[in-house]
């Protein structure tokens, strides 16, 4: 064990290699440090000098020396690895959270300068069904509450040229974010999806934006909607739903 401990990985190379000549060579310098032990003698006190030795050793170089993290980025380097969903989740945490991912102070803002926006591109492109059907739930749940800066933020990329996700993809869930938001009479949520996904967008230049007909079929739904639930939404919010609508399909 002493010979072992002393001479280090060379050494013990050497010795399993078969090359007793440079194994003895080596350990020559460090045993020769080690002290006479004699039958009889007192060793109580070398197992303390061993621990005094190594204590004033000089430490090893940090490999960071000068790392320090703020909290953006200790919590990107945490969140970038978890599904989207679960950021919203901690978007509800507390305002503190709101405010990292949403950016700016308010929670309704477009989360441009958030830390969703950075996680988003770093989420894509969509390439699977798992992955589609899980940004998709997301998009359906920032309409359900109304929460039109993550609704914003998600529906961006999708109208982006890129191939972050795929056109007929983007087009169905910009559908149907549209459909879900007309019948609950969320007019700022009609809004940002018009803004991204109108006709008149720049997504509909690049054939990922709706057409004439998607507002008309979701005009229709909002009349079948209001003969079985006449109360929700109330009179105000289904007219001005109404109106962006109709000023889609002219």
């Amino acid at each position: 064990r002493l010979l072992f401990t002393a001479t280090g990985s060379q050494t013990r190379g050497a010795m399993c290699s078969g090359d007793y000549a440079s194994a003895s060579a080596m350990v020559a310098g460090p045993l020769a440090k080690v002290p006479k032990i004699a039958a009889g003698d007192d060793i109580s006190g070398l197992a303390a000098d061993a621990v005094a030795d190594a204590a004033a050793a000089p430490a090893s170089p940090a490999l960071f020396p000068q790392l320090a993290l703020t909290e953006a980025e200790a919590a990107y380097l945490c969140l970038r690895h978890l599904a989207p969903r679960t950021w919203f989740r901690v978007r509800g945490l507390s305002k503190g959270w709101r405010r990292m991912l949403d950016g700016g102070a308010g929670s309704q803002m477009a989360a441009q300068d958030g830390l969703i926006g950075v996680l988003l591109q770093d989420a894509g492109p969509l390439r699977t069904a798992n992955e589609e059907i899980d940004y998709a739930g997301c998009v359906y749940t920032a309409v359900h509450w109304g929460c039109t800066g993550p609704l914003t933020c998600l529906l961006r990329p999708l109208a982006s040229p890129a191939e972050w996700a795929r056109r007929p993809f983007a087009v169905a869930v910009a559908r149907e974010a549209l459909l879900q938001a007309s019948l609950a009479g969320d007019i700022a949520g009609v809004r940002a999806v018009l803004a991204l996904h109108g006709p008149d967008s720049p997504a509909a230049g690049w054939r990922r934006g709706l057409e004439k007909q998607d507002a008309q079929k979701a005009l229709e739904a909002l009349a079948a909607w209001e003969f079985c639930c006449p109360d929700a939404p109330s009179a105000e919010e289904r007219q001005a739903v109404q109106e962006a609508l109709e000023d889609m399909a002219r």
